[in-house]
């Protein structure tokens, strides 16, 4: 397996002589223990992908609280109005599961 490399993705490589695999930076031209191999082929280098945007979940204000037995507006950013609120909807769910 000595000397053996390759690409794991655009900006990393491995080199496969170890246990497990390291992997280095594309920058690098060989492995970092003496001996090893070098860095694959450039040709064989995948394609840069740009990666996928995060999706920001936003609650817009005026939402009621998520507690069944809370009427007040949920906070924004937050599906309950107070963390006494959350709280309370996560003791009643742990009742109603451990209950049946």
């Amino acid at each position: 397996m000595k000397g053996q490399s390759c690409w794991k993705d655009h900006d990393h490589w491995s080199c496969l002589g170890h246990v497990p695999p390291i992997t280095l930076p594309a920058s690098s031209h060989r492995c970092w223990m003496a001996g090893c191999s070098k860095r694959p082929d450039e040709a064989l280098r995948p394609e840069y992908v740009e990666p996928a945007p995060i999706a920001i979940v936003s609650i817009s204000s005026g939402e009621r609280c998520a507690y069944p037995e809370c009427s007040n507006i949920a906070r924004d950013g937050s599906k309950y109005c107070s963390r006494q609120c959350s709280n309370r909807n996560a003791r009643k769910r742990h009742k109603d599961r451990h209950a049946a």
